[in-house]
């Protein structure tokens, strides 16, 4: 394994000294690598979602009939139901 250095600031020193005193890690290594393995699957997951939903509003879009919008029908409806809801 290779080492290397990195600066953190306090809250995150709190952070690794408590997982440490806890019993939850036995060294500061263990929950930089922890943390690191959490965040690439996290982005794994992130990417899989992404990947998704473009691929919903791309069969959304493919399938969706807009035809011809009548805007002063769309106004006069939209008045009509604010009337009502009054």
């Amino acid at each position: 394994m290779t080492d290397i250095s990195v600066s953190l600031p306090p809250d995150l020193i709190r952070f690794i000294t408590a997982r440490i005193e806890s019993g939850r890690a036995t060294s500061s290594s263990d929950v930089v690598r922890d943390a690191l393995q959490f965040l690439e699957s996290a982005e794994r997951a992130k990417a899989v979602a992404q990947t998704r939903l473009q691929r919903a509003w791309s069969d959304g879009v493919a399938t969706v009939d807009v035809g011809e919008i009548d805007i002063e029908a769309l106004k006069a409806e939209a008045r009509q139901r604010l009337a009502v809801a009054g």
